[in-house]
């Protein structure tokens, strides 16, 4: 069996028709046949049932909180990817766990949020933002993870930490980075962003999907360390063809 956990970098194909831009509208992917998690779990699972609870925009306290109510699941001979986003996101909803990303996208009180609710936010940044204590819980989680993965690991369960946002030991370069070269300069990715969003599902081109499966299939099977530095295509969006 298969679990996988994380944010957009990892949620299911069947979430395709679930996604939606910032006016509701539905959002059309670029095509892919198989995005990676299908990929490797074809490969790992033969193609048998698997559990993805990734859901896009959500904090490291949601996924860890997934992880602790699913392990009970987790079985001898079992495979774990673990998809870790940005530290900085914070979970305050308990009901819309994929609106973490306050920090970093403005909310319209009244459409997102409630207006006691948007009131809260602004006096929380003014007030109790600490990027130290984020780090600190960024730092406790993955003592935690460590810990749980040994026991995990005792049991005949293997598992892969993926970084997304901030690198990790064990594995080189992280998914941002994967994702942020397939543009061949930082203005062009401005550029598709304002433009479109990112219409690449999981942030990924096909090609590169199919890539970072080949590199979590050989981690699991060979017990090689996945390395999101190299291998992957580069520069394939460019001014000319965003």
């Amino acid at each position: 069996m298969l679990h996988i956990f994380g944010d957009s970098f990892s949620i299911p194909d069947t979430d395709k028709e679930k996604v939606f831009g910032p006016n509701k509208e539905s959002v059309t992917y670029l095509p892919l046949e198989k995005s990676w998690t299908t990929i490797v779990n074809d490969s790992i699972n033969n193609s048998a049932m698997y559990t993805n609870d990734a859901i896009l925009g959500c904090s490291n306290d949601y996924i860890y909180q997934q992880i602790r109510e699913k392990e009970s699941l987790f079985k001898n001979g079992d495979c774990v990817i673990i998809q870790l986003t940005n530290l900085y996101r914070e979970w305050f909803f308990e009901n819309k766990p994929y609106m973490a990303v306050h920090m970093a996208v403005e909310m319209t009180a009244g459409v997102d949020v409630t207006e006691e609710q948007h009131k809260a936010l602004e006096m929380y940044k003014r007030h109790l933002y600490s990027e130290r204590r984020l780090i600190l819980h960024y730092n406790a989680l993955l003592d935690a993870l460590s810990f749980r993965i040994k026991l995990w690991e005792d049991q005949g369960i293997k598992c892969l930490v993926l970084p997304a946002f901030h690198n990790l030991p064990g594995v080189e370069g992280n998914l941002c980075e994967v994702s942020g070269s397939e543009f061949d300069s930082e203005k062009t990715s401005m550029m598709y962003h304002e433009k479109t969003g990112d219409l690449r599902f999981n942030h990924f081109s096909e090609v590169n999907h199919k890539i970072l499966a080949d590199k979590i299939i050989n981690f699991f099977t060979n017990n090689k360390n996945v390395n999101l530095k190299t291998g992957f295509e580069t520069m394939l969006l460019t001014k000319d063809n965003i």
